[in-house]
């Protein structure tokens, strides 16, 4: 649902949820060359895969 200026309301019963444990709710910016950009936009799934990748890195770094 959107309000008088075409915003989305927060909240509604129609907006996103998930079914994730933990929402995905921070972020964070990188710098690629606009050729890595294209490649990694035609890989299926890419985002998803990396976040899985992201996630083992840390717990590499951290021992986990």
């Amino acid at each position: 649902m959107r309000n008088s200026k075409g915003h989305f309301v927060k909240g509604h019963e129609e907006g996103f949820t998930t079914n994730r444990k933990q929402p995905l709710t921070a972020q964070i910016a990188i710098r690629l060359t606009p050729q890595v950009k294209e490649k990694l936009k035609n890989i299926p799934n890419w985002k998803s895969q990396v976040r899985d990748f992201i996630e083992v890195l840390v717990g590499e770094e951290h021992g986990d």
